[in-house]
């Protein structure tokens, strides 16, 4: 049951991050763990960071919220990290 509602969250911000950005074929989510915590970490075009991030973070903070909500039934904890390629490949 766990697997598959991981499962369901993960598809869930596939769909939701392609709908939002400019390069929805460069939208990949990592499933990072499933223990305590259903862990996703979400990769988008270095220009479409922006937009998932959104004004003060509000765009991400409420992909959490919806994640969190969608993972209530199953009593673990759900974290979403968006991944900021562009840094990590320049090293920073």
């Amino acid at each position: 049951m766990l697997m598959a509602e991981a499962e369901h969250v993960q598809q869930w911000v596939l769909i939701t991050a392609r709908m939002m950005v400019n390069h929805p074929n460069d939208v990949k989510v990592e499933m990072l763990g499933i223990s305590d915590r259903i862990a996703l970490r979400l990769h988008v075009h270095p220009s479409d960071v922006g937009k998932i991030i959104g004004k003060a973070g509000r765009t991400g903070r409420a992909l959490r919220t919806i994640g969190g909500a969608i993972t209530q039934g199953s009593g673990k904890w759900f974290t979403l990290d968006i991944a900021d390629d562009d840094k990590m490949a320049a090293g920073i």
